[in-house]
């Protein structure tokens, strides 16, 4: 995992020190990385093309965009958000958007379904959080999260399909091993026997000033299988990560015991 987290604190330092622009949602999302081998797919296949650059702070980016990937099972499946027009969207070790100013952020994460579980109705929060904060994942950075509480725990019923939202507080370490609340949320689709969550939180301190924000977010975010279609790779299509350089890329980096972010 460490050269997934080089790559996401070298991003992170470099977007810190350059404000982010507003761009038109209705347009396809901007380029990331750098001038050569990078861009927009067709249309009808959207992703980023990764040159094996870092998410360029200095380059506009829309705050809509879509995935299309390919699961363990060759299933087609699409991945879509509306981000908040200040934060940042990387892919090069996964999908995450991050207010790097702040430390307000969120990211999708890939589960199976638990064993014996119809649909998402039979999904704990608990089965949850043992995948959002497993040690190998981006919470268990600094050690395993055990202090974690839900808020709300409700289901709806959405174009796409029925969804689980939680609302849930924690606490974790920082780098000097202090403790640090913070407060976030959950949704999560069940998609062709996997769990697919989007994450988001923000230091509880700062919750009520970026609640609406990260919740309007929440609502956007959406995950859904297509139909079976010639595209056969995640290494090829998806636009998340580099095979070369990180020995994985699309679908799996998502997982939540990939060993790279």
């Amino acid at each position: 995992a460490s050269l997934g987290r080089r790559v996401f604190l070298l991003g992170a330092a470099l977007a810190a020190a350059v404000p982010a622009s507003p761009a038109d949602a209705l347009e396809l999302p901007a380029i990331l990385g750098g001038d050569q081998g990078s861009g927009w797919g067709e249309a009808a296949k959207p992703g980023i093309k990764w040159d094996g650059g870092f998410a360029n702070p200095l380059v506009p980016q829309a705050d809509e965009f879509a995935f299309e990937m390919v699961n363990g099972n060759q299933t087609p499946v699409v991945i879509s958000l509306v981000k908040p027009s200040k934060w940042k969207l990387s892919t090069n070790t996964g999908i995450t958007i991050q207010d790097y100013i702040q430390t307000d952020g969120g990211f999708v994460l890939v589960a199976p379904m638990p064993e014996g579980s119809k649909s998402i109705a039979d999904v704990k929060p608990r089965y949850i959080y043992d995948k959002v904060f497993d040690i190998r994942g981006r919470y268990g950075t600094f050690g395993k999260v055990d202090a974690v509480s839900t808020t709300k725990d409700k289901l709806e019923k959405e174009p796409a399909g029925e969804v689980k939202y939680v609302d849930f507080k924690f606490t974790t370490l920082s780098p000097g091993g202090r403790d640090i609340d913070r407060t976030g949320c959950i949704k999560c689709f069940e998609v062709d026997g996997d769990l697919i969550m989007f994450v988001a939180s923000s230091n509880s301190n700062r919750w009520k000033n970026v609640r609406n924000t990260i919740s309007k977010s929440l609502e956007t975010f959406s995950a859904v299988q297509t139909p079976k279609t010639k595209l056969r790779s995640t290494s090829e299509n998806s636009g998340i990560g580099n095979t070369a350089a990180l020995g994985k890329s699309g679908y799996d980096l998502l997982r939540y015991d990939s060993d790279v972010w």
